[in-house]
């Protein structure tokens, strides 16, 4: 028969609570919180909060200087997958700071062939940069297609040589870029600080990723 005594979890019990506490500060679940921490006390058992924290904190260091690299590196797909996964959908979806941030990345790397030259002599990437710019415009940037700041750039896929083009010449200077990535370290700063995922996600898509790959074996 299993043990189920206490004495079996004693030394990582600490660690347990925290994991608990945190997702239950995560998910605004403060009257369940208040519950949890009182029978923590009453109990003398341990309740170790900080460290997870300290680990948030080199988590949102890693997942901003990927999300960096893949911006410098041209990597649309790449990039828009981290920041589908990392950022958190209501923030997708209601802020207007994310949502125009959002419209100027898709910008920049439907443009990233023609600036570096990588499109120079290979018109098939500068068409394919475009067409996923034009797919964006249809669907996720749908939402800003009245709002005046935007409107012009809808005709950019249609746009032959958009770099002689009077309305997206600022596109092509050399501090455009700069600045955006500027605007993008601010606010993965700020996003990512106030929306650190709790150490039980991690948990949950280390042990969903080993069941698919053990899957696939």
């Amino acid at each position: 028969m299993i043990n189920t005594s206490s004495n079996g979890i004693v030394a990582f019990e600490n660690e347990l609570n925290g994991i608990v506490h945190e997702y239950l500060e995560y998910g605004n679940y403060a009257d369940t919180l208040a519950k949890f921490s009182d029978e923590c006390s009453g109990k003398n058992k341990p309740l170790n909060t900080p460290s997870s924290w300290i680990v948030s904190d080199f988590k949102k260091v890693e997942i901003q200087r990927e999300l960096l690299t893949l911006f410098q590196a041209g990597l649309r797909k790449e990039f828009f997958m981290m920041w589908d996964e990392w950022l958190p959908e209501i923030t997708r979806r209601q802020d207007q700071l994310c949502q125009r941030l959002e419209f100027y990345l898709n910008i920049y790397f439907a443009i990233y062939p023609i600036r570096t030259g990588i499109g120079k002599d290979n018109k098939v990437q500068i068409d394919e940069a475009m067409m996923d710019f034009k797919n964006y415009l249809e669907t996720r940037g749908a939402a800003l297609s009245q709002t005046m700041e935007f409107l012009p750039y809808y005709a950019l896929p249609f746009v032959p040589n958009p770099t002689a083009h009077i309305s997206f010449r600022e596109l092509f200077t050399d501090q455009w870029v700069p600045d955006l990535q500027s605007r993008l370290e601010k606010f993965l700063t700020l996003t990512l600080k106030s929306s650190a995922q709790p150490r039980l996600f991690d948990l949950y898509k280390d042990s969903s990723n080993k069941d698919t790959l053990e899957q696939l074996d």
